[in-house]
C-alpha cells in the first residue's frame, strides 16, 4: 500500500482488515482515537487520528509500512518495520514519539514531511536501531523535531534534509551514531541538504548540553583533532553543510540500552530502489515553481511592450503591411 498527497482527500480511503500483506491485515484508521492497534497488523494508516498506540508490529514489504497524516498525541514503539518503500511516513502531524523500532532495508526509513502551514513537528525518534536504508532518516518541511541516541547505521545517507520554500530548521539531533564503514567518500554518506538559490540554507541543533553526535568518520577527516578538557568530545566542531555543524563531536558511540534487533521475519522479493534525492513530489514542486517564475516573467514582458507601445501611439495589435 503507498498513498501520497498534499490533502486530505487523497488520503480518506475506506481499506478494511480483509486486505492482507504477508498474511497480516492493513489497518486503515480515520479520525479514530485511544485505541491500540492490534497486533496482526501488517500495514498501518492513521488518518486524522489521536491517541493512537502502535506497539510490537512486523510491517514487512509495503509501500508505506506506517503512514500518519495529520494524527497527533501518538507512539510507534518496539515494532519491525523492514523492506518498505517508506517505513514510517508523518505527514502534518504533531507529538508523535518513535521509539525503539528496528528500521531496516527500507528506501527512506523515517520521513516526515509537511505542507504549509502545518508542517510536521513535536516528533521523537528516541532509541531506534535505523540500519541498512537507503536514507534513515529524512526531514522536509519538518521543523522542531527531536532526533536523539539513534544507531543510524550502514544507510547510504543516515540523515537527509531539504528545504523547499518552508521550514526545516530546529529540529534537535544528539547522541546519535552515525556509522558507515563502507563509506567511500569520508562524511558523504551521513548528510545531503538540497538547497534552492532563493531559500536560505536550514539551521538545526547538532548538540545539547556540550555533546553531540558520533561520526564515524570523524577521525578521518580531521586528523590533528584532540580530545577537549577531558569531556569525551572533539576539540574540532564536525562541519556538515553552511549552517549546520556539530560544535561537540563525540569521541565514542552512544551506548543504546536494548537497542532492538533486525527481524528474522521471512523478507519479501521487493527490492528498495536506489535513493536518488528528492521524492517526485519534490521534484513536481521544483518544476512548478520554475513553471510559474517563467509564465510571470514572460507575462510581464508582454504587458511591458503592449503598454510601451501604446504610450506612443501604436497599437500594440497593429501589423506592418507591404
Amino acid at each position: 500500500m503507498f498513498i501520497q498527497g498534499g490533502y486530505l482527500a487523497a488520503y480518506t480511503q475506506y481499506i478494511d482488515t480483509s486486505n492482507t500483506v504477508n498474511d497480516r491485515s492493513i489497518y486503515y484508521w480515520i479520525e479514530e482515537q485511544n485505541r491500540t492497534v492490534p497486533s496482526d497488523a501488517g500495514c498501518l494508516a492513521l488518518i486524522g487520528c489521536e491517541n493512537i498506540k502502535a506497539q510490537n508490529l512486523k510491517l514487512i514489504g509495503n509501500g508505506q509500512g506506517i503512514l500518519l497524516f495529520s494524527t497527533n498525541n501518538s507512539t510507534i514503539i518496539g515494532n519491525i518495520i523492514e523492506n518498505n518503500d517508506m517505513g514510517i511516513f508523518a505527514l502534518d502531524s504533531l507529538n508523535i514519539i518513535i521509539c525503539k523500532n528496528v528500521i531496516a532495508k527500507n528506501r527512506i526509513g523515517i520521513r516526515l514531511d509537511g505542507k504549509f502551514p502545518v508542517y510536521s513537528q513535536k516528533i521523537v525518534i528516541h532509541e531506534n536501531n535505523v540500519i541498512n536504508n537507503d536514507v534513515g532518516i529524512h526531514l522536509y518541511e519538518s521543523s522542531n523535531n527531536t532526533i536523539c541516541k539513534n544507531h543510524i547505521a550502514n544507510n547510504g545517507y543516515g540523515i537527509s534534509i531539504i528545504r523547499l520554500g518552508g521550514e526545516t530548521d530546529n529540529n534537535l539531533i544528539h547522541h546519535n551514531n552515525f556509522i558507515n564503514s563502507s563509506a567511500d567518500v569520508p562524511g558523504y554518506w551521513h548528510m545531503i541538504v538540497f538547497e534552492e538559490l532563493w531559500v536560505p540554507p536550514p539551521k538545526n541543533v547538532w548538540e545539547y548540553k556540550n555533546e553531540g553526535n558520533y561520526w564515524s568518520d570523524y577521525t578521518a577527516r580531521y586528523l590533528n583533532a584532540t580530545e577537549l578538557d577531558g569531556l569525551g568530545v572533539w576539540d574540532t566542531p564536525y562541519v556538515i553543510s553552511d549552517n549546520n555543524q556539530d560544535n561537540y563531536p563525540l569521541m565514542a558511540p552512544v551506548v543504546i540500552s536494548e537497542l532492538p534487533s533486525p527481524s528474522h521475519f521471512p523478507q519479501p522479493t521487493l527490492t528498495p530502489a536506489p535513493y536518488q534525492g528528492p521524492q517526485q513530489t519534490e521534484q513536481f514542486e521544483i518544476i512548478m515553481a520554475v513553471a510559474v517564475a517563467v509564465t510571470i516573467i514572460g507575462v510581464g514582458l508582454g504587458l511591458l511592450i503592449y503598454f510601451k507601445k501604446k504610450s506612443s501611439g501604436q497599437s500594440p495589435f497593429s501589423q506592418k503591411r507591404p
